[in-house]
């Protein structure tokens, strides 16, 4: 038997950390007795990842062990020939020519190609584990530390059509030679453990535990399996674990493991009894190892049975309550049960009744004085346990002097500085008890084996409106105050004799961390028959509002904040009012609802309220099919804007090829402006501003960051155009970046023009931060330099916005966009015909490069 390892990492556009990725990849690999191929550079370019894959299939051969790991990018792409069969978005990784893409050769590797090979793989051997710390689509990180691994670009339509027909046909000729009709990404002999799912993003984090920059998945995965023999973890364990570790930095990533996810690691043997954990005899001691990895905590308890016995509480030896976790081994007290006084050789130990796992809590600094008080009022608690260091915390309770603050896990307040005082010690242990419940909430995975629903089910988004409506991702989008989101649950099977109805429950956990339930008109379930769909934000009589973003009032409006819509579909009725809560600062609300039968699913988010799950084994539950999908979001405060085109943060890191000429000063002009409704501003006279910022000269005046523009149109009434004649918004320098920003206001005749406002303001600690960042950034690269780029300027924006609001009362954000050296600072029309719709206007602009 001989294990072999392919590691490829592709460092392009603006990542950093796959290098690094490679390096303690294979460190760990080595150290459990692989043989390492490593190709990165010019070696990871398309045709050497395919040289190597072929390279590991050819010399692989019966009871091999064999891993496929892969750190960089990933795409995802339009399908220039949808439907027939063909999906409606092709996926694909970066290799590090993918640049030297032309109108005739893509140079992207589908995953259809990846599939394939995969299949090839597990033809010469059955033990194949792959590994892709990638994504295939994001839009921005909220932490200026992290770089989406996904990158969309306009590559040429017919290079990827014909790229991707050549892969499938493959693929497809392949399966018909060997006459297996499964498909090969879902290759029963291969474990694939991914980085997000196919809509969600990855990231690269330069604060890893590793040290050093490195994929948020590849840093939790190497920082389990140091910690971890191969012994009784499964993939599937691996999987809960790296969820954890990665959801708690703050990060709206999820890990998944697919395939044989029951085998043992690196290895073809299954751990066929679900939950067995090792027990550990020392002398007179037993313990179980890696308790944390288990998810095991100090109250928890567990049923000891005879090796092979199913569990069953009136056959087992013992129950075992775990009185203490120390180095990461649970300390056991053992209660012999129908006589016996001694553990036999092989017995196995089973989860009865355990917590949830209790969520870290960092009290700091650990020398205050106040300290001790505030550990005091959180003991006890089954959903936390308090630290003043290590690990990623839920929150952080940072006390100063005799007050405290609760700080999230993204590093933002969640309220103003409070007492610690008795009253304010129980609402700091409230809060965190409802921020825990709200994790649990949002980490919840769907059924699995006898559990597992396999009606094809959909969800859907968009915000705006439902005339004009604007699709979003289900992971990474920006939303602001004021914004009208729709969420379309479908079940999406053909009817027929044999096809069943699903229930659909659909919360929002919120930024305060509250748990809403939004198909409160249907409290078991929104019932959705064979071919059936519901939109949540319409209204009794049809009338589609959307379901309003709002930013709560305690909440400081100091960054980006994580929002969430899950919807848990299940093939009979669900009463999950139960799990709604108010959010931080408010008082728990327990929603009663009539019982309904009970099942697997009731029992484990009922658990949630009490934090300690109880685990039936004798087949009492109903069977109950479930599956749970999400959607995840920022909110930023400020205004927001009706139409958006801000590109991934990554793309701000990357550069045009170096034959590349770009402008130096670049015209911008509005070409047209329709106003559809001028109620929309409560009158007939219109003033438009606007907002430029790009990167000063070095030894610029800092003002050149920023250039203001106001322009008023009196009389304005339905439908008409304004008066623009190619209009110049903007005439000007542009280094690294310009962005735009544009409003649209009632005027009212007397108001200071935008460059006025700004200039009141300029005093203003944000904004003078902001444009002090700009100035000092000048001609530093890397993700914190991109990442620091984008929060001053959000910053510029969002005092605009405010100024703008204060001074003229109803202010519209139309249209923020931000144009790049990678696009040559987009030159031409947009868009490139007719107008583009922002609800109750539309408009067209282009940019002209100026000599």
């Amino acid at each position: 038997m001989t294990k072999r390892a392919l590691l490829v990492g592709a460092q392009v556009h603006g990542l950093s950390g796959c290098h690094n990725d490679l390096d303690v990849i294979g460190d760990l690999l080595r150290e459990r007795g692989f043989q390492v191929r490593t190709r990165k550079e010019r070696a990871a370019i398309r045709d050497g990842i395919l040289a190597g894959y072929n390279e590991l299939i050819e010399d692989s051969v019966d009871g091999d062990i064999a891993v496929v790991y892969y750190s960089g990018h990933g795409g995802r792409y339009g399908n220039p020939n949808p439907g027939k069969g063909q999906p409606d978005w092709l996926q694909f990784v970066l290799p590090t020519d993918i640049d030297e893409t032309s109108v005739e050769d893509f140079r992207g590797l589908f995953a259809e190609a990846l599939s394939l090979l995969q299949y090839r793989l597990t033809q010469k051997t059955k033990n194949v584990t792959v590994i892709l710390d990638c994504c295939h689509s994001a839009r921005m990180s909220r932490d200026p530390k992290m770089v989406p691994r996904a990158w969309n670009f306009a590559w040429p339509k017919k290079a990827v059509g014909r790229r991707f027909a050549a892969a499938a046909a493959d693929m497809a000729a392949a399966r018909a030679e060997v006459g297996d009709d499964r498909w090969f990404d879902a290759n029963p002999d291969a474990v694939r453990l991914v980085a997000c799912a196919p809509s969600e993003s990855a990231y690269e984090i330069d604060d890893s535990e590793l040290g050093g920059t490195h994929g948020a998945m590849t840093d939790a995965l190497v920082t389990l399996l140091r910690t971890l023999g191969d012994g009784h973890a499964t993939w599937d364990t691996v999987a809960e674990q790296l969820r954890r570790r990665v959801l708690e930095r703050g990060l709206v990533q999820r890990p998944e493991a697919e395939g044989p996810t029951d085998r043992l690691l690196f290895s073809t043997k299954t751990l066929e009894l679900t939950g067995v954990l090792p027990l550990v005899v020392d002398g007179a001691s037993t313990y179980v190892d890696h308790a944390s990895f288990f998810g095991l905590d100090e109250g928890d308890e567990l049923l000891v049975m005879n090796a092979g016995e199913p569990v069953d509480e009136a056959k087992a030896i013992a129950k075992a309550t775990i009185i203490g976790v120390e180095a990461g081994r649970a300390r056991l007290r053992l209660a012999y049960l129908h006589g016996g006084h001694s553990l036999p050789a092989g017995a196995e130990a089973y989860p009865w009744r355990i917590s949830l796992g209790r969520r870290l809590v960092v009290v700091e600094p650990a020398d205050a004085a106040e300290r001790e008080a505030v550990v005091g009022a959180l003991q006890g608690s089954r959903h936390l346990r308090v630290a003043d260091k290590g690990g990623r915390p839920i929150a952080r309770v940072q006390l100063v002097k005799k007050e405290y603050t609760l700080v999230g896990p993204d590093g933002e307040p969640m309220h103003a500085a409070r007492p610690i005082d008795p009253a304010g010690l129980q609402n700091l242990s409230r809060n965190l008890e409802i921020m825990a419940r709200a994790a649990h909430v949002h980490e919840l995975r769907s059924g699995r084996d006898g559990e597992r629903l396999d009606v094809p089910v959909a969800v859907d988004w968009w915000s705006g409106s439902m005339d004009h409506p604007r699709r979003r991702a289900r992971s990474g989008e920006t939303l602001h105050p004021g914004d009208r989101v729709f969420v379309k649950v479908a079940n999406a099977a053909k009817p027929g004799p044999d096809v069943g109805t699903v229930w659909a429950n659909v919360f929002d956990v919120g930024m305060s961390r509250k748990i809403t339930l939004l198909s409160g008109s249907e409290p078991s379930g929104l019932e959705l028959a064979p071919g059936k769909s519901y939109i949540i934000g319409t209204e009794p009589g049809l009338k589609a509002s959307g379901l309003p973003l709002s930013w709560p009032a305690h909440l400081p409006a100091t960054g980006p904040r994580a929002e969430s819509i899950i919807v848990i579909f299940s093939d009979a009725p669900q009463d999950l009012r139960r799990l709604q809560t108010d959010g931080v600062r408010g008082g728990d609300r327990q929603v009663s609802g009539r019982a309904a039968a009970p099942s697997a699913l009731k029992a484990l988010l009922g658990a949630v309220n009490s934090g300690t799950r109880e685990f039936d084994q004798t087949g009492g539950l109903q069977v109950v099919r479930y599956r749970v999908e999400r959607i995840d979001f920022l909110v930023e405060p400020g205004s927001g804007f009706l139409a958006e085109d801000l590109p991934e943060a990554s793309q701000r890191l990357s550069r045009p090829r170096s034959s590349a000429r770009l402008p130096d000063k670049v015209a911008v002009r509005m070409l047209e402006l329709l106003v559809r409704k001028n109620r929309a501003l409560f009158g007939a006279d219109v003033r438009l501003d606007a907002l430029f910022v790009t990167r000063p000269e070095p030894g610029a005046d800092a003002a050149t960051a920023k250039v203001a523009w106001t322009e008023r149109f009196p009389k304005i009434a339905d439908g008409d155009r304004l008066p623009l004649d190619k209009l110049v918004l903007f005439h000007g320098p542009v280094r690294e970046f310009l962005d735009i920003a544009i409003w649209v206001s009632k005027d009212t005749g007397s108001r200071p023009a935008l460059a006025d406002l700004l200039a009141d303001v300029a005093g203003d600690e944000d904004v003078r931060g902001a444009i002090g960042s700009l100035v000092s950034l000048a001609g530093v690269a890397g993700a914190a330099a991109a990442g620091a780029t984008i929060g001053a300027v959000g910053t510029l924006i969002r005092a605009a916005s405010k100024a703008l609001s204060g001074a003229v009362g109803t202010s519209i954000g139309l249209y923020r966009t931000t144009l790049l050296p990678i696009d040559g600072f987009g030159p031409g029309r947009r868009p490139a015909q007719g107008l583009q719709d922002a609800q109750d206007f539309a408009f067209a602009y282009e940019v002209i490069a100026v000599d």
